[in-house]
């Protein structure tokens, strides 16, 4: 008989328990909230004891989400919340580097204003700056260079820098802007590329123009980088 109640017992069970499997974790609902700026939900998850700097299986948190997507309301939220907001995906970008991506203008600026780093760089060595330049996001290159980030910052592995970004992808009012802020027009990568081969290789005639007029010389220099 108590084997028999025994049974009936987990068989009433059952249910309860594949629901229970089948609902995420209160971490990887929050980092849904962020991807979709339900920032009620998201508070309401927090009150609950969701970890604020949960990650998803891409290593991304609530606030890299709700950054990409341009939630400015649960970006808020989460920052109130104690969110990381340096804190790196699986490919080591930041919450900054999603806003900047993606033009997220007043994130961009909110993330800078709570401490953010304006230099990081993901595992492939590319910073916030890189990004943008070669997004050709001239507005958030402008509120970068403006909170002081590194202009000639170069990546270690080949000397790639934000004017090689720009100049390659035909940016040309990143590349006068950043020339304007000091980049270093004659940088090189160790495989001997710059700025003006970029933008010849790429038919980029106007940025040609350009860093010849700021000095761009055709002959191999290599600078110091920052």
């Amino acid at each position: 008989m108590t084997r028999v109640l025994t049974v009936i017992l987990a068989l009433a069970l059952l249910p309860c328990a594949v629901i229970a499997a089948n609902t995420p974790s209160l971490g990887r609902q929050l980092t849904q909230a962020g991807a979709s700026g339900d920032a009620a939900k998201a508070k309401a998850l927090l009150k609950q004891g969701a970890e604020v700097n949960a990650k998803d299986g891409f290593g991304m948190t609530a606030l890299m989400w709700a950054s990409e997507k341009g939630h400015l309301d649960a970006v808020r939220l989460l920052l109130e919340n104690g969110a990381d907001v340096d804190a790196k995906n699986n490919y080591g970008m930041t919450a900054l580097m999603k806003a900047c991506v993606n033009e997220r203008l007043d994130i961009v600026s909110l993330l800078l204003d709570k401490g953010a780093d304006g230099n990081p760089k993901d595992y492939s060595d590319v910073t916030t700056l890189m990004h943008a330049c070669k997004e050709g996001h001239l507005r958030v290159v402008k509120i970068l260079l403006a909170r002081g980030v590194l202009v000639n910052a170069a990546t270690y592995f080949d000397g790639w820098t934000a004017l090689m970004a720009a100049s390659e992808e035909g940016h040309l009012a990143v590349v006068r802007l950043l020339l304007q802020k000091g980049a270093h027009v004659n940088a090189m990568t160790y495989q001997g590329s710059t700025a003006l081969t970029l933008a010849s290789e790429g038919g980029h005639r106007p940025i040609v123009e350009v860093l010849k007029a700021h000095g761009a010389k055709s002959r191999k220099i290599r600078l110091p980088l920052e």
